[in-house]
């Protein structure tokens, strides 16, 4: 894989597990839960954004 489909994929799945709302009748801990690890799978993917950047900087010559 490269890293540009490992970041897509990532992509994809954090979206359908931040789309997916299993929890809105159980209760309000488990849903908390649920949102803070969407958060966390969101900022790795941000951090995998500037690290693809900068990949592409360097390959480029910048």
């Amino acid at each position: 894989f490269s890293g540009q489909e490992i970041q897509t994929t990532m992509r994809e799945e954090i979206k359908s597990a931040c789309e997916y709302r299993p929890f809105e009748k159980c209760d309000y801990s488990a849903r908390i839960a649920n949102e803070i690890c969407c958060k966390k799978l969101e900022y790795v993917i941000e951090k995998m954004d500037a690290m693809q950047l900068n990949m592409e900087q360097s390959s480029n010559g910048v």
